[in-house]
């Protein structure tokens, strides 16, 4: 069988403060891309998971998120029969699109239909926020609103007010973890979701352009000066809609 699993875009990103954990919480609004990944599942008599990739994504296969939550879900439910997991790659990695975490939820998505697990969304949702904040969202792939580190997920009525989305990716990786290091909490906005939902309802696509907003922009570019100078070439031609991804 086969899952897709597909690219997401903030459109929204506010830091609301930092946790005891040492996470964040969030509030975001989040759509899904046509752009995906797709994973096939086989069946295996022996047990086990094996996990092919068209491309290097890291240095052990075992360290993969797939492979890590195939482990998990046939361990957990007690699957005597093992999977054989091919994963196509087109998401680029480290680019903001929560390209990972869309492959776990496609993993998770398709074990719980190949095994008939019988899992509900809201179960698969708690699984996935084990291994990544942005999995629980990457379950339904629908616009939704994501709070707390990622795991209360609101799906949200409407659509984007524009089809099209140009993505641009640098030949430099920005590492999440790094960003998140350099948060300074009394830099953070005060910006409301509110103007962009409104835009949403009302198919208002100005108005959702000058509601863009993503607090991690200001850290990013303190750490990459580069990709805060791509921003600025790119908005001199589109001033009004350009916002980095993730």
């Amino acid at each position: 069988m086969k899952e897709n699993a597909h690219a997401k875009l903030n459109v929204f990103l506010r830091i609301v403060r930092k946790r005891q954990d040492g996470y964040h919480d969030l509030q975001s609004l989040v759509a899904p891309l046509a752009l995906h990944d797709t994973l096939h599942f086989f069946e295996r008599d022996e047990e086990g998971v094996v996990l092919t990739t068209s491309s290097v994504i890291t240095e052990n296969v075992e360290d993969n998120l797939v492979h890590r939550v195939a482990r998990h879900v046939l361990k957990t439910y007690d699957v005597r029969r093992g999977v054989e997991i091919r994963l196509e790659k087109r998401i680029p990695l480290t680019a903001g699109l929560g390209g990972g975490s869309a492959d776990a939820a496609a993993t998770l998505r398709g074990l719980n239909r190949m095994f008939e697990l019988g899992l509900d969304e809201k179960t698969l949702r708690h699984i996935g926020a084990r291994f990544g904040s942005d999995i629980p969202y990457c379950i339904s792939d629908t616009l939704s609103i994501i709070e707390g580190r990622g795991d209360i997920v609101t799906p949200v009525e409407g659509v984007l007010p524009f089809e099209d989305v140009l993505l641009i990716n640098p030949p430099f990786a920005v590492r999440t973890e790094d960003v998140y290091r350099s948060v300074e909490t009394d830099a953070l906005s005060e910006v409301s979701i509110r103007d962009v939902l409104e835009a949403v309802r009302t198919g208002d696509a100005q108005a959702f352009c000058a509601a863009l907003h993503n607090d991690l922009e200001l850290f990013t570019f303190a750490l990459h000066d580069n990709a805060a100078r791509l921003k600025r070439d790119i908005a001199a031609y589109a001033p009004d809609g350009v916002l980095m991804c993730g």
